[in-house]
């Protein structure tokens, strides 16, 4: 609670600072084209201190939230004509009062290109892989791009008919969005070093869960690497992976037959019930993952569920036979697969043909599940009813080091398949290992709910809702791979510029929403975030709404300095001076226009916080 009111504090200093600068950039300029500054104040409302240097009044407000500079005739008055106010800024020329007016943005610009150039220099920032990789890591199942067979660790190299760099691409996409959107990319066969480019153009939709406009692709692919916090050790002797072997620095690359590309990809699996099967047919050995159903999803003959009710007793089970586990498949008393079951949910039969297609044959004979060896139909039945899940992890000392960011390509690069397939093969094996390399195969898991593995915690309240969800849980925090983000200050600059052209380009054609936006709510989110990340990412946003608060003062509205700039260009052009009465006229409606539009954003951005904090 102390460091998160501590970060908010200092997200309202670090705006008000940027508003200083801002502040300061027309205090300089004015002194020098001659213009009489009254008042230089560091934050806003009543004086607590002030003290006069020169002809300036400086004061500390007693809002420590920017400040401003009073300059002489600036705030027109009816009574007095202010271009006849001597040294008042309307009594200089245009051109001196444009100066003055564009010093303001420029300050906060060149104060964001030197706090670049100081991240730069003291060695750039640490983000994780999932930010800057092109890599896919978990696809909407339900999604068109699913039924296309574009799948996790596939790579996108456009999206929206745009070249991408980073998966930051992909957001930003989203939200500008279209009725319909591109992706092109490389479909990619680890196993067998196959790619299979593919072309695709979409309807878009939103995905309830994630809240975001997709076609189907919902996470980047990052690590999992387990490193863990004092409090993660506790409680791996309370979690499935406590007896698993796995060790700090692990990395887990495969689960249950998969390649694992992500955190929700990884949930998935483990959810989706399926064994790991060692099979033999036509004289290979070969290993599937095959699904696993309940009895009652299946039309089983009379005389096969007397069979399966006399296997439940050689086994001991005492679950009801429609409740047991099993392959949608019929095995015989010798193991031998003779013919498959008919669905009776023909949504569950479509989804499992999707994903598993066709992963036993008739005559494949079943050798061992999940790394268990089995020698009749009782043992096989048995062994069905515990979901274990086989995970091999490779502790690779490298992956311990950050990346840099241009070396940014997939999560497998710096994994062996020789050394991975060698595991994999082991396993329902005799074989005395299971290792290759940094490569290990885990003791088999058997995935809990939230609720069984806190409610041995002792001292832990678990709210309802997690009592509740059935979800299963490896019982593990998993963190992604570091990487060093270190381009120099223009090439920053240049990605702020264009990501502020993208997002204004979205909102003056349409596709992004003005309850997008952000407002003072919001940046003191990003303040609060970024300092609780780290000095640097701080510095950082810091530099991109100095940034963003020098372009929208630039806009042509009567209240910000571009509408000064306006105005001066009008006297310029025209070589008449604009009166007062038609100075005020243009400037109250726009204050109304601005009160109501602050308004708007802050509600959006309240609404937004509620929402998260109701998921």
């Amino acid at each position: 609670m102390f460091f998160n009111i501590f970060n908010i504090i200092l997200a309202i200093l670090g705006l008000g600072v940027l508003i200083f600068i801002h502040e300061l950039g027309h205090y300089f300029m004015a002194k020098k084209v001659g213009m009489k500054v009254e008042v230089f104040s560091i934050g806003f409302g009543k004086p607590i201190y002030k003290w006069k240097r020169g002809k300036v009044q400086w004061q500390i407000g007693i809002l420590p939230i920017g400040g401003y500079v009073k300059i002489a005739g600036m705030n027109v008055e009816k009574e007095k004509d202010p271009y006849k106010i001597p040294k008042g800024f309307f009594s200089k020329s245009p051109w001196k009062r444009i100066q003055v007016a564009l010093m303001g943005p420029a300050a906060n610009i060149v104060f964001a290109f030197f706090l670049f150039t100081l991240i730069w220099i003291t060695g750039g920032r640490e983000h994780f892989f999932s930010r800057y990789t092109k890599q896919i890591g978990w696809v909407d199942p339900q999604s068109e791009l699913s039924e296309l067979g574009v799948s996790p660790g596939d790579m996108i190299t456009s999206y929206d008919n745009r070249a991408i760099q980073s998966f930051q691409d992909i957001y930003y996409a989203s939200i500008l969005k279209e009725k319909e959107t591109q992706i092109g990319g490389v479909k990619i066969d680890y196993f067998h070093d196959t790619k299979t480019p593919f072309d695709y153009t979409l309807p878009t939709y939103s995905h309830a869960i994630k809240g975001m406009v997709t076609i189907g692709v919902l996470a980047p692919a990052n690590y999992l690497i387990y490193e863990p916090s004092s409090i993660d050790r506790v409680l791996l002797s309370h979690s499935p992976m406590g007896k698993s072997g796995i060790v700090p620095s692990d990395r887990i690359v495969w689960v249950g037959g998969h390649l694992v590309f992500s955190l929700p990809q990884l949930r998935s699996i483990i959810n989706t019930p399926s064994a790991f099967v060692t099979i033999e047919r036509k004289g290979q050995r070969l290993q599937q993952a095959v699904p696993l159903i309940v009895v009652r999803d299946v039309a089983v003959p009379k005389y096969d569920q007397e069979e399966m009710d006399d296997w439940k007793h050689e086994a001991g089970l005492k679950t009801n036979l429609a409740d047991l586990r099993c392959f949608p498949f019929y095995v015989n008393e010798d193991l031998k697969v003779e013919d498959h079951y008919a669905f009776i949910d023909k949504e569950l039969e479509k989804t499992i043909k999707k994903e598993y297609k066709e992963p036993l044959e008739w005559g494949d004979h079943i050798v061992a599940v999940n790394g268990v060896r089995v020698s009749s139909a009782s043992d096989l039945l048995e062994e069905l009813q515990v979901p274990k899940t086989l995970v091999i992890v490779q502790n690779d000392p490298s992956l311990e080091r950050p990346l840099s960011y241009k070396k940014v390509g997939n999560v497998l690069e710096d994994l062996s398949m020789t050394d991975l397939q060698l595991v994999i093969d082991s396993i329902g094996s005799n074989a005395s290992s299971h290792t290759s390399g940094y490569l290990r195969l885990l003791s088999p898991i058997v995935p809990k709910t939230y609720a069984e593995i806190f409610s041995k915690v002792s001292g832990l309240t678990i709210a309802k809702e997690a009592l509740e969800d059935k979800t299963l849980l490896l019982g593990i925090q998993l963190k992604d791979r570091s990487v060093r983000y270190n381009p120099n200050p223009w090439i920053l600059s240049k990605g702020v510029f264009s990501e502020m052209g993208r997002v204004f380009s979205g909102l003056f054609s349409g596709t992004l929403h003005p309850k997008r936006m952000s407002g003072a709510v919001g940046i003191v989110q990003v303040f609060h975030y970024s300092w609780s990340v780290g000095v640097k990412e701080a510095i950082y946003w810091l530099g991109v709404i100095s940034i963003n608060l020098g372009i929208i003062n630039l806009f042509p509205i009567p209240v910000f300095d571009g509408g000064h700039i306006l105005f001066a260009l009008y006297e310029m052009i025209t070589r008449r001076k604009l009166k007062v009465r038609t100075m005020e006229k243009l400037v109250v409606p726009f204050i109304i226009l601005l009160i109501a539009a602050f308004l708007y954003i802050t509600y959006n951005d309240i609404m937004r916080i509620v929402e998260r904090w109701m998921n």
